[in-house]
């Protein structure tokens, strides 16, 4: 039991204002989570945080990152800083600011849950609270309900010792804005009223029962879920048909659920090869042969000395055909060798390289959306 609000406390062992969405929706949501660990990360997780160390300044190797990423980041920063000022107004007290520090709301000297704001503000006793989201349409993105911004605010509150007199809230995101969501004094009360329900219903062994929902995308103790074990077994049994023969409506119902069978199969891949690994006396009818051997150029410049200027076998037209360009790649080299910013690399680029660089677009996107029809 900590003795002092300085000793280091296991995040892990306490619930988190991250995962409160799913926590506040779903009996089991907690117990699953902790029973499966922490949920493998996705290239749109990893853009996330790539983002938020950007922002926050903690990025390391800034030049390789992908100059999107680097574009969201500022744009990001740059909404902040808008809402920031109107929010001061003419006032001149001064202001003290806080990045991703860790925050815990305990009942005594017990701790309860804890929660790691992106960015907020002090000045006297009123807090600009910052969320940053990199993604377009978060499911959970309006501010007045979000659960994990309710979440945060009693943190604050707690971590100010109650003196706060008004939290104003608001999401940073790529596309439409929420508007900021305003917490007076009875807002905060009442928002630590609702996170400890929260967290005693989540840690309430009496509650058996699952809450599929929109919040299970958050939740990663769906792979243990036995509703989700349910449902897939119904994919199973659909995909067993022809593909063709599947009916709309069927298909309507069943997408939603392809993205997290992929995300279990790949947990249980995953967790698979480490217990393997781990007790091959135990898994005796699985064994592990030699991975594929790669051949790899490790130098460009050599391979092509080799194969066009000294044997001649190759064009230089040919040989560069085979080598393919990456564009984000090239950019960064020549921000770093230039010294330019993202966006002169890129008006440099489109320039020199006129009539060779050409945009294409993707394949478009499909997005699950299930708020759409609600606007």
């Amino acid at each position: 039991m900590p003795n002092s609000k300085k000793q280091v406390l296991d995040v892990k062992a306490y619930p988190r204002a991250s995962s409160f969405y799913a926590l506040d929706n779903c009996d089991l949501a907690y117990r699953l989570s902790k029973a499966s660990g922490e949920e493998p990360p996705t290239i749109y997780s990893d853009r996330g945080s790539d983002v938020h160390q950007v922002i926050s300044g903690q990025a390391r190797n800034v030049d390789k990152l992908d100059s999107d990423v680097i574009d969201l980041a500022k744009e990001l920063s740059r909404q902040r800083s808008l809402m920031l000022e109107k929010w001061m107004g003419e006032s001149t007290a001064p202001i003290k600011e806080y990045l991703e520090r860790r925050l815990w709301l305990r009942q005594g000297l017990i701790p309860v849950y804890s929660g790691q704001p992106d960015n907020w503000v002090l000045q006297e006793a009123r807090v600009f609270l910052s969320d940053y989201k990199s993604g377009w349409h978060p499911i959970d993105h309006y501010v007045a309900t979000n659960a994990q911004i309710r979440a945060y605010v009693p943190l604050i509150d707690e971590e100010l010792d109650h003196r706060m007199e008004e939290v104003t809230a608001a999401i940073h995101k790529p596309g439409k804005k929420s508007p900021p969501a305003l917490f007076g004094r009875v807002e905060i009360d009442e928002a630590r009223s609702w996170a400890l329900d929260v967290v005693a219903r989540a840690k309430d062994a009496t509650r058996q029962k699952p809450n599929p929902g929109p919040w299970c995308t958050y939740c990663s103790g769906k792979v243990l879920c036995p509703a989700w074990q349910d449902r897939l077994v119904n994919l199973g049994e659909l995909v067993s048909s022809p593909i063709a023969d599947l009916p709309d409506l069927v298909l309507r119902d069943l997408a939603p659920k392809l993205e997290m069978a992929s995300t279990v199969i790949d947990k249980l891949s995953n967790r698979l090869y480490e217990r393997v690994k781990a007790r091959p006396d135990f898994f005796k009818d699985w064994r592990f042969d030699s991975g594929d051997e790669r051949r790899v150029i490790n130098s460009v410049s050599k391979a092509f000395e080799a194969l066009v200027d000294k044997d001649g076998s190759l064009s230089t037209e040919a040989f560069l055909k085979a080598c393919r360009a990456n564009v984000t790649e090239l950019e960064a080299a020549v921000r770093q060798a230039k010294g330019l910013s993202v966006s002169g690399a890129r008006e440099w680029m489109l320039k020199v390289l006129e009539g060779v660089l050409e945009k294409k677009r993707n394949k478009d996107k499909l997005v699950y959306d299930p708020g759409r029809n609600g606007k």
